[in-house]
């Protein structure tokens, strides 16, 4: 039996009509298998069965989503028109597009005819997918330079100052030095003020303000076309005393001039100068007697200076003169002279040496204000001979030990000198001594030779232990 769709009655399956309502029947299909034609029911659009049409293939199939197509960790979609190089599409039933102005996440944009300019005042800020190259970006616009006018305004008052300071400086630098006293005859011939070259030797009428003793005609020496002279002596700026000399070298080779063991009243000092003059020059050299030194001397005239010169050529080191001299620069009598004297310190001092050729005494042991003068030990030198001596200390231990420092001194002839042994805190820390107070004995070997003859017999070679405290 069949259902009319029109009315619903019941009809044989033969009937070509509705005896009912007379609606024509449908014939009916026939079953393409075996199996019997499931009821009608509801379409399910979860899974199309495919149509024999593809005109209604479009009509009746949703839409597929890209969610079917083969899973890629990052597909890469080209912009609308466009396709991949030597990439071929993938196929889509209905390909999707980005929005127009959107990239996809992570993807390469594709080569562009024309370059993309980024809209105005939004520069692009290094931006690239993932996997490329990251590219510096250019600003669109250049950074604006600062101002930096107030910073140079600042820098020209701050030199403006450093000017003034500095003038003033040498202003009272210069009102302050130590100049001559008027009322002192002795002290006024001594020392030079300005800058005064060498008087012309043909004109013995011509002034200078060198000091009076001193021939500036005649050179300290002059042999074989090398010679020397006293230029100017001065007082500088630091109050030290300096004694300029000219070195001049008339020969074809270039020699060395030196000076050294310089004295004044008869005190020691260790400045020394070397001056190398190539042939047929000249040169200035000065020696400066230090002011703390003339201080602690208690020298109150710059009448004598004493020294040693020699000349030897510079390449081959050959001997060409040595003297030694003693300079009057003074109009006075130096039996006039007030040379000053050891003033001696009978509370602290220790003789421990005295003879007809050299006195050696500590005059006393001391802490020091820095780390490489921990402890000290001031010393009084008398050298008594007509020879310039070396003294130098050996095998010094403290506390019975080692530690020796070095310290040597050259004590022109004649002369005394005040020398200092330092013992520095690195080299005292190494033998465990850490408290000045701590040390209680001092031993030594003092070594005493003649400066310029070192093979000759030494003046004393011997060991000596004090007892500090």
């Amino acid at each position: 039996m069949a259902l009319c769709k029109s009315c619903g009655a019941e009809i044989p399956d033969s009937t070509k009509f509705c005896t009912s309502c007379g609606a024509p029947m449908e014939a009916p299909q026939t079953p393409v298998s075996e199996q019997p034609t499931p009821p009608p029911a509801q379409p399910d659009y979860n899974q199309i069965p495919p149509q024999p049409s593809p005109v209604q293939q479009p009509i009746e199939q949703p839409v597929e989503q890209p969610v079917e197509q083969p899973a890629q960790p990052f597909p890469i979609q080209q912009p609308t028109g466009q396709s991949a190089f030597n990439q071929p599409p993938a196929p889509q039933p209905f390909p999707v597009q980005q929005p127009s102005g959107q990239q996809a996440f992570n993807q390469p944009p594709a080569p562009q005819p024309f370059p993309v300019q980024q809209p105005s005042g939004q520069p692009q800020f290094n931006q690239a997918p993932y996997g490329a190259p990251i590219q510096p970006a250019t600003p669109t616009q250049p950074p604006k330079k600062k101002n930096n006018t107030a910073l140079i305004i600042i820098l020209a008052i701050v030199a403006v100052l450093v000017v003034a300071l500095i003038a003033v400086f040498v202003v009272n630098a210069s009102k302050g030095k130590n100049k001559p006293d008027p009322t002192n005859p002795t002290e006024s011939d001594t020392v030079i003020t300005d800058d005064t070259t060498v008087a012309d030797e043909t004109d013995e009428n011509d002034e200078t303000e060198l000091p009076v003793g001193v021939d500036v005609a005649e050179p300290l020496f002059s042999i074989d076309g090398i010679s020397a002279s006293i230029q100017k002596t001065e007082v500088d700026d630091y109050d030290d005393f300096v004694v300029y000399f000219e070195c001049k070298n008339d020969t074809a080779d270039a020699v060395t001039f030196k000076c050294e063991y310089p004295s004044l009243m008869k005190c020691g000092f260790s400045d020394y100068f070397y001056c190398n003059v190539a042939a047929g020059k000249t040169g200035i050299e000065k020696l400066t007697f230090d002011a703390e030194d003339i201080d602690e001397y208690v020298i109150t005239e710059f009448s004598e200076i004493g020294f040693t010169f020699s000349v030897y050529e510079s390449e081959s080191y050959e001997d060409l003169y040595w003297d030694e001299f003693v300079v009057y620069l003074s109009d006075k009598d130096p039996k006039d002279f007030d040379y000053p004297e050891y003033p001696g310190y009978p509370d602290t001092e220790y003789s421990v040496v005295e003879t007809d050729e050299f006195d050696f005494y500590l005059i006393s042991f001391y802490p020091g204000e820095y780390s490489y003068e921990f402890a000290n030990v001031w010393v009084y030198i008398k050298n008594k001979t007509d020879k310039n001596l070396y003294f130098k200390w050996n095998d010094v231990s403290l506390n019975n030990m080692m530690c020796d420092p070095y310290w040597s001194e050259i004590v022109p002839a004649g002369c005394w000198s005040l020398s200092d042994v330092n013992f520095s805190e690195s080299d005292l820390e190494t033998i465990g001594i850490t408290d000045f107070d701590s040390i209680t004995e001092l031993e030594f070997t003092l070594l005493i030779q003649d400066s310029d003859d070192w093979y000759a017999d030494d003046y004393l070679n011997e060991s000596f232990s004090v007892t500090i405290g």
